[in-house]
């Protein structure tokens, strides 16, 4: 499985705006997560978390930690790849 930082910048403009880093081994899921929890702490404009791939699907890990602001954005990738078809 694989995991990666995905973030939304709760406002730009307007309107929040989703954004991912690539894709990491299994090995550093513990490095991702206290990442995350720290950068939540200190931004609150931007709010972290990680994804998983499991297939061609993209899901959330969720955690105590998670909030529920991040689900509109999962799978946002795939629904772009879809529309630009």
């Amino acid at each position: 499985m694989k995991y990666r930082i995905a973030w939304c910048i709760k406002e730009i403009f307007g309107k929040p705006q989703y954004s991912f880093g690539g894709w990491q081994s299994e090995e550093k899921i513990n490095e991702l997560k206290e990442w995350c929890y720290k950068q939540n702490s200190i931004d609150s404009n931007t709010y972290y978390w990680i994804e998983k791939k499991e297939g061609d699907k993209v899901k959330n890990v969720n955690d105590k930690w998670c909030k529920e602001f991040e689900t509109e954005f999962v799978n946002i990738e795939k629904v772009n790849q879809n529309l630009e078809k």
